[in-house]
């Protein structure tokens, strides 16, 4: 048996690190995929960021690696290869941005200091790696939920704003429809996973507050109950960060 020339040991062993970081950036990327906007209607997910550079960047970040390891031109060509545009970049996303990444986007906008830039990178880093435990943390919830429903449920509730509901409602609004008076209704949405949805309304009679959320909370759990005869006794619950209605003494 023969050993390899030195030139086809230098090959395998480049083939072998190619390998090994193309299987890093898909691994980063996959995880990325389940962590952030996954859009309602249709198959994509939309990133936070404003250029693939900034991606990189955070992958870098990430996985301890160079560019010397991994170039931005390789870092492309598997995401390409493997996401398509499944996996998008946007300036502005569908739905509610992040102050806190929004403001760290305009500190760097507005400085050139690298000394600086590279603080707030620093910190801008913190904050995706917190963001990323509490999404984390939310699916390991939710899974827990699903496969032993026996012993946990898990609840999602969220509205919507009142003044784009309203009736009756109009599909196409025109001058006509637009000063037909409207009865404010305020739209709330139940997940229930691994279990099923609601949709209540609420009239603009009601005054909003954490009256009405935990209404909608008992409501939801007497219709489990209806259904399944008892209700488990872990309930995780995600609620939005409005001290009006949700995380208060109430609630």
């Amino acid at each position: 048996m023969t050993r390899p020339k030195r030139g086809g040991r230098c090959l395998l062993i480049f083939g072998v690190l190619l390998y090994m970081y193309v299987v890093s950036v898909l691994k980063w990327l996959t995880q990325l995929s389940t962590l952030y906007e996954i859009q309602p209607d249709r198959d994509q997910v939309l990133l936070p960021w404003t250029s693939k550079k900034s991606v990189y960047e955070a992958y870098l970040a990430d996985s301890n690696q160079t560019e010397a390891d991994v170039s931005f031109t390789h870092f492309k060509a598997t995401w390409w290869t493997n996401f398509g545009h499944k996996l998008s970049i946007r300036k502005w996303l569908r739905f509610t941005l992040c102050d806190t990444c929004v403001g760290f986007r305009e500190q760097k906008a507005q400085t050139v200091d690298r000394v600086k830039i590279n603080n707030i990178k620093v910190k801008e880093r913190e904050h995706y790696v917190e963001i990323k435990a509490e999404r984390g943390g939310y699916y390991t919830r939710i899974q827990h939920a699903c496969n032993e429903p026996e012993e946990a449920l898990s609840v999602v509730i969220d509205g919507a704003d009142a003044k784009n509901y309203g009736t009756p409602y109009f599909c196409q609004a025109t001058h006509a429809s637009s000063k037909i008076w409207q009865i404010p209704t305020y739209l709330i949405g139940v997940l229930v996973h691994g279990r099923q949805s609601h949709v209540y309304c609420v009239t603009g009679v009601f005054e909003q507050g954490a009256n009405v959320i935990i209404d909608v909370l008992y409501r939801t759990l007497l219709d489990i109950k209806e259904k399944e005869g008892r209700i488990p006794k872990k309930l995780y619950l995600q609620l939005d960060n409005t001290v009006k209605q949700n995380k208060n003494r109430s609630l």
